[in-house]
């Protein structure tokens, strides 16, 4: 009788710690339930993550949007553009001078190691052209497709370091015919124009070190 009045107290009580009354028993079967659904639940929300993310860049990579799929990359990572991971380089003794010099003379010192043989052609690099490949005569550019490409740009994109695309866009009526031109006879001659051959590159600080 003793053991039974206690018992009966013990359960009344609001005892969390006893493992005995029947409220200890309720809340360890109703936590085992919830850490069931909780498990379900977070399995669904990271496939459901994952699809979207895949759907995301797939969208973004048929558009050529690099720069929204770094950022859905970044989300997607939860890396913050302002957090900084990498470990710190002391630069208080990079020469700058050195440092640009090195940049700007590699390119020619690399093509001066190059070696030129005079008797060999760029065609004996290339695989053979099959029989049903023909590229000895093609279709020349129309005006039509070249303001097309052209005004599928975006306006905030720099395509040479001197005119911005705005103005090439207000200007490409008056210029389109010899733009054509040009860009036609690049192809029949197989000749680059030198001066499209340089760019000028500015390093863009983006945060951290």
């Amino acid at each position: 009788r003793k053991f039974k009045r206690k018992l009966k107290k013990v359960e009344e009580s609001n005892c969390n710690k006893c493992n005995i009354c029947h409220r200890c028993i309720s809340t360890h079967l109703a936590w085992d339930e919830y850490r069931k659904q909780r498990n379900l639940t977070n399995i669904i929300t990271k496939a459901n993550k994952r699809e979207n993310l895949v759907n995301d860049l797939k969208s973004k990579s048929a558009r050529n949007d690099l720069k929204g799929i770094w950022k859905s990359i970044k989300l997607a990572t939860n890396s913050s553009s302002t957090s900084n991971t990498q470990p710190k380089v002391d630069v208080s003794n990079v020469n700058a001078e050195n440092l640009n010099k090195h940049f700007c003379e590699i390119g020619p010192k690399l093509n001066a190691q190059v070696p030129i043989f005079n008797n060999i052609s760029y065609n004996d690099f290339l695989p053979s052209r099959k029989a049903n490949c023909n590229i000895d005569s093609f279709n020349e550019i129309t005006s039509d497709a070249i303001k097309s490409y052209v005004l599928s740009l975006p306006s905030n994109k720099a395509i040479t370091d001197q005119l911005p695309l705005k103005v090439l866009k207000c200007i490409l009526p008056i210029i389109l015919p010899s733009l054509t031109y040009i860009v036609n006879l690049s192809l029949t001659t197989g000749q680059f124009p030198e001066k499209c051959k340089v760019a000028l590159v500015s390093p863009i600080f983006k945060g951290g070190d």
